[in-house]
């Protein structure tokens, strides 16, 4: 059994609910999947509102996903599906205060024999910060190749969580344990 002396707050609990862990993220904006949080096109069945914990805005479809965005379940996960070569973005926009120093959480599945590809895309307007899967390689990496940061993804059949910070000028990559750093020549974004 692990001790802390330390109080922790209820997010760092593997069985706390969305909402204790929501509360306990300071100025975080977080999008937990539940039936709750994702509304769908009664039709199509696809998610056209995913409402984040707390007052933040809710993400949309991206103009590009024409209602190719699903609800998936793999096991006890639920989230937005993806499909191969098909837009299924997502977007929140004006979420973020201050781009220069920011950190992105993703938790993803991806089938055995398949890849990612784009996780998630950052853009205040004047470049851009990428999470993408491919081939095996985890990478980081802005529109403007300031910055690049990647790792080895194993395949496994289980959820991967991957963390990506970026504070002016620095970009870090967290992933499996394993981490990964850049520095760029300039800030990578601004405001």
């Amino acid at each position: 059994m692990l001790e802390l002396s330390e109080t922790l707050p209820p997010g760092a609990l593997c069985a706390a609910t969305p909402q204790a862990a929501g509360t306990a993220l300071r100025d975080a904006l977080w999008w937990h999947a539940s039936p709750q949080t994702l509304q769908t096109d009664p039709k199509s069945g696809a998610i056209i509102n995913w409402h984040a914990q707390g007052d933040a805005p809710p993400a949309v479809p991206t103009d590009p996903n024409t209602g190719h965005g699903q609800i998936g379940e793999a096991g006890d996960l639920i989230g937005l599906q993806c499909k191969t070569q098909t837009h299924c973005g997502m977007v929140a926009p004006a979420v973020t205060q201050d781009a220069a120093t920011t950190t992105i959480a993703v938790r993803f599945y991806t089938p055995p024999g398949l890849e990612a590809r784009t996780l998630f895309t950052l853009n205040t307007g004047e470049n851009y910060v990428f999470l993408s899967e491919t081939d095996g390689t985890l990478t980081a990496k802005d529109d403007n190749d300031l910055v690049l940061a990647d790792l080895p993804l194993p395949p496994q059949d289980a959820p991967h969580l991957a963390i990506v910070s970026l504070h002016s000028d620095h970009l870090a990559l967290r992933a499996n344990g394993h981490c990964a750093a850049a520095k760029a020549p300039k800030p990578i974004l601004q405001g």
